[in-house]
């Protein structure tokens, strides 16, 4: 029973690395390049930042900037996330 728990719990591991580390930046990358309501100045600088940067790029662009309400939304919970790990780190740390 055990080793069914743990092999479910690196095949959940496993997909959201692949969700996060590929799937979501190429996600904000793709959004990006056809949206039309971005600049041809804008247009790059997003899409250097999501390549160069793509956790942090990849969650402001979709947060703020994104063109797909589904994108959106969950770049906002992504940054709510995000937020709270770090303020939770914090406390914890500086405890």
């Amino acid at each position: 029973m055990a080793s069914i728990l743990g092999l479910l719990l690196v095949v959940f591991c496993i997909s959201l690395f692949v969700f996060f580390g590929l799937a979501f930046p190429l996600w904000c990358v793709v959004d990006c390049a056809t949206s039309r309501s971005h600049s041809l100045k804008s247009k790059p600088l997003w899409i250097l930042m999501v390549i160069f940067i793509p956790l942090l790029g990849s969650i402001v662009y979709s947060s703020w900037v994104a063109h797909s309400p589904l994108l959106n939304k969950i770049g906002q919970c992504l940054a709510i996330a995000f937020a709270v790990v770090l303020f939770g780190g914090g406390v914890i740390y500086y405890k």
